[in-house]
């Protein structure tokens, strides 16, 4: 009997998620080379994405083109340095051309073996060695450079808020633009806001944003256009998050300090998904592998970080070490684990 109810407390611990739609990439045509690769259902097939029209991206936009349009949330007014501040870092952006998807990145670190740049797992896949087509603009403004770059590392799960990969190109590209470093700590709600990708597989577009929420996921104004994923999120010339989703007409991503974690411990233990946001039931060919993936070192291990901030802490070490299906378990339920447990000690207080 005990065993039962244990099992129905399980089950009325997760609800169900409600229908949703994940920030999508653009969709080009034609594919590329005339190969299109057959999509990757990962949802549930009653659950269509929204449809989007095709564009052809263009090409070698050059100087202040390179930055279409500024927009802020309703009713503020964008003041001429918030937009001075905004252009120059915009100039780190990274249009990202994966197969028939198109969508963003941001330069977030350099060394002498080549330059990182950090996007979203559903624009460019989760496997490792992967190659993807970026373009940028020149530091002179002169023109863009095109070039390729490969998945060194990445983290993904439909059942988590997880979502990231780093991808690293030669040395010799985006010469003369200093890194947007990645910072450990989390965002100031209070703070100017910033963030540019390519919507709709154009060139950058900048905006300014109002935080609406902060927890484990960050929610902002305006809402998040299609290709923009794996936009940059800045405070104070650091990146703070990933722009990943739209959840309720708003814009959502991943903390970088939450990043920062997962890259240490190396998994994909995050917040659940909330209602409101999910995979689409197609990724356009895009490999999406379930689980956290690294070619050598870790991701904390590069230069990406912004060692002048303090990392989210991590669990406390006294904690014992967790089995697989502990894991798996707290994986689905995200945070209504705590409850889940405090349900349990309570129950096993009453049968004693």
């Amino acid at each position: 009997m005990a065993l039962k109810f244990v099992s129905l407390l399980l089950l009325l611990a997760v609800s169900a998620p409600a229908d949703a739609q994940l920030f999508r990439r653009q969709i080009l045509t034609p594919c590329p080379g005339g190969v299109c690769h057959p999509p990757i259902v990962i949802a549930s097939p009653a659950i269509q994405p929204i449809p989007m029209d095709a564009v052809e991206p263009k090409a070698d936009e050059a100087s202040t083109a390179w930055y279409k349009t500024l927009r802020g949330p309703a009713g503020y007014a964008v003041s001429a340095a918030e937009e001075a501040k905004l252009r120059a870092w915009t100039k780190r952006a990274v249009r990202i051309l994966n197969g028939n998807s198109c969508g963003t990145g941001s330069l977030c670190g350099r060394d002498s073996t080549g330059i990182y740049i950090l996007t979203n797992a559903h624009v460019v896949g989760s496997r490792i060695g992967h190659m993807v087509s970026c373009e940028a603009l020149l530091a002179d403004g002169s023109a863009t450079e095109r070039f390729q770059a490969r998945v060194i590392e990445a983290a993904y799960s439909s059942k988590t808020s997880t979502d990231w990969a780093l991808l690293k190109a030669d040395p010799s590209c985006m010469q003369g633009l200093e890194p947007i470093k990645l910072s450990t700590t989390d965002p100031d709600s209070r703070k100017l806001t910033g963030t540019w990708g390519c919507p709709r597989c154009e060139v950058p577009s900048g905006q300014l944003c109002r935080t609406l929420q902060l927890g484990s996921i960050w929610y902002w104004q305006p809402n998040s256009i299609g290709g923009q994923s794996g936009s940059a999120v800045v405070q104070d010339g650091t990146q703070k998050g990933l722009l990943t989703w739209t959840i309720g007409g708003n814009g959502a991503g991943q903390k970088t300090a939450t990043i920062y974690r997962q890259s240490q411990q190396q998994n994909t233990d995050g917040p659940a998904r909330v209602p409101g946001m999910m995979i689409p039931a197609s990724t356009a060919g895009v490999e999406l592998i379930e689980g956290y993936h690294r070619e050598t070192s870790s991701l904390s291990d590069y230069p990406i970080w912004d060692l002048g901030s303090s990392p989210e802490p991590p669990p406390s070490p006294q904690c014992p070490e967790i089995g697989p299906a502990e894991r798996q378990l707290r994986s689905e339920l995200g945070e209504d684990w705590p409850k889940l447990i405090a349900v349990l000690a309570e129950l096993s207080r009453l049968l004693k």
